[in-house]
């Protein structure tokens, strides 16, 4: 009986110490996964500042009558704004749309902006 009871104290500390060490297997694939996390965290921030910050957007300028004709802003004449120069307009001085990705605007959606900033545009071939 003596050892039977020994033999079972034997195994039972066996087993103990082989989950010991199983857990401190788990412990060092854990620290693995955190580090795999870590490289992650790394290459997303690291691709992050490789992508070039979009433009400020110009300031939108509030005036009484539009640039281009000096006609007032009023009821039947509303004022708009061309998204690349910042300039109110009247509707027929502003009725081009472009896409502007480098200001930050949603590449699919053309902006609204004026009859001069879309002539430059195109100028450089960015129509």
């Amino acid at each position: 009986l003596s050892n039977l009871v020994n033999s079972a104290t034997v195994a039972s500390t066996e087993e103990s110490r082989l989950g010991e060490h199983d857990d401190k297997g788990d412990e060092g694939a854990n620290k693995m996964d955190d580090d795999d996390a870590d490289d992650d965290d790394h290459d997303y921030v690291s691709a992050r500042t490789l992508i070039p910050a979009p433009l400020t957007r110009p300031p939108r300028e509030n005036a009484k009558s539009c640039h281009y004709c000096d006609r007032p802003f009023g009821p039947t004449l509303h004022r708009h704004h061309c998204r690349l120069c910042g300039r109110s307009c009247c509707h027929p001085h502003s009725d081009a749309t472009h896409s502007l990705p480098h200001l930050g605007y949603d590449p699919n959606v053309t902006e609204r902006v004026c009859f001069r900033c879309k002539s430059i545009l195109e100028e450089r071939n960015l129509a």
